[in-house]
């Protein structure tokens, strides 16, 4: 499985756009988004600006 984490909306929105049979669940106030994009499953995440926040997503996810 491959872990995604974008920082801005926008760059989330558009990988979710590609997932095919999208679920989403939220866990510890966090959004995440998996499913399959060509064939790899993935897991994404918008985490937010800074270093703190993409420590913080990075271990949750």
């Amino acid at each position: 499985m491959i872990g995604i984490i974008c920082a801005l909306k926008i760059s989330a929105d558009g990988l979710k756009a590609m997932i095919e049979n999208a679920e989403t669940k939220t866990k510890a106030g966090l959004e995440f988004a998996s499913g399959k994009i060509f064939d790899k499953d993935v897991v994404i995440l918008e985490c937010g600006v800074g270093k703190v926040n993409a420590a913080d997503s990075a271990l949750r996810l």
